[in-house]
C-alpha cells in the first residue's frame, strides 16, 4: 500500500510542476446551429441562407457543424458563418489546424488592408488572413477556436459593405458567440 500512495503521490506532483490539471479539459455541448444564429447588421438587399458544410465538416473531423451565408441580391460580395463542433478540445485543436491548412492556399495569406483588422481577445486560437488574387475579388477568412468549436467566418466587400465594416461584423460574431458559451457553462 505504502508503494501505490508513494506512485499516487508522485503522479499528482508531476502533474502539478508540468501545469498540469488533474480535472480534463471541459468541453462544450452547445449546439452548432445556435452559435451560428449571431444577428449581423446588413444591408436589406442582403439575403441569409443556411448552407452546407458536410464536406468540410468531414474534413475537419467534426462531429457537427452549422452553416449560414449572406449576400447580396445583385452584386458579389459576401459574409459566411460556419460552426463546427469537435467532441473534445484536442480534437477542436486538430480541425483547428486543418482548417487553416486547407484556407490558407498560396495567395490568401495576405494580411488585411491597412487599417482593417479583427483580433478576438475570447477564443482560444484565431487567425485572420486575406487573399487578393488577380481574377477574383479579394477577401478576409477568419478561423478561430472556442474550447471544443472551430468557426469560419468569411468575408468579401461589396459597394454597400465595405472593408471598414470588417471588424464590426467579425466583432459582432465573436461577441455572439462569447454569449452563448459563456450562459451555456454557467
Amino acid at each position: 500500500m505504502n508503494n501505490f500512495l508513494s506512485k499516487a503521490i508522485w503522479a499528482i506532483v508531476v502533474l502539478l510542476a508540468s501545469g498540469t490539471s488533474c480535472a480534463a479539459h471541459p468541453s462544450l455541448s452547445i449546439s452548432a446551429e445556435k452559435l451560428a444564429a449571431a444577428t449581423v447588421s446588413l444591408p436589406a438587399t442582403w439575403e441569409m441562407e443556411e448552407v452546407t458544410t458536410e464536406r468540410r465538416r468531414q474534413d475537419l473531423g467534426a462531429s457537427e457543424s452549422y452553416g449560414r451565408y449572406w449576400r447580396p441580391q445583385s452584386t458579389r460580395g459576401s459574409l459566411e458563418l460556419e460552426v463546427y463542433w469537435f467532441e473534445s478540445t484536442s480534437s477542436a485543436k486538430q480541425g483547428y489546424r486543418r482548417a487553416l491548412e486547407l484556407l490558407r492556399r498560396p495567395g490568401f495569406t495576405a494580411p488585411p488592408p491597412t487599417g482593417v483588422t479583427y483580433t478576438s481577445t475570447f477564443a482560444d486560437q484565431y487567425r485572420l488572413f486575406c487573399g487578393f488574387p488577380e481574377t477574383t475579388p479579394g477577401g478576409c477568412t477568419a478561423v478561430a477556436r472556442y474550447v471544443n468549436y472551430v468557426v469560419i467566418t468569411g468575408f468579401l466587400p461589396d459597394d454597400e459593405v465595405t472593408w471598414e465594416q470588417l471588424p464590426t461584423l467579425f466583432g459582432t460574431i465573436d461577441q455572439h458567440i462569447q454569449t452563448v458559451i459563456t450562459q451555456g457553462t454557467q
